[in-house]
């Protein structure tokens, strides 16, 4: 598989990820470096916009996912809504 290919392959992949959790995650390492968590802003099922947090990458946890994904979430559709669209997520 050529370079390009393997790197299609892999964002539809994390697209994919991202539309079953509702949510993506980057985070390069534990130790050092940051971390984000991010959440789409939907207009009629597309994204428009992102909505994110970042920290260090050591503090980006399991329980910190779990803590601020609803507020990220609810926060997007707040934010959907102000400007008229149909948040759908």
């Amino acid at each position: 598989m050529e370079s390009n290919e393997k790197s299609l392959a892999w964002i539809r992949r994390d697209i994919a990820q991202l539309r079953q959790d509702g949510y993506a995650v980057r985070q390069p390492g534990i130790t050092r470096g940051s971390a984000t968590l991010a959440v789409p802003v939907l207009q009629d099922s597309t994204a428009i916009a992102t909505l994110s947090m970042t920290t260090y990458g050591r503090s980006m946890t399991r329980p910190t996912i779990e803590r601020h994904v609803p507020i990220l979430i609810e926060t997007a559709r707040a934010i959907a809504a102000a400007l008229g669209t149909t948040a759908t997520s």
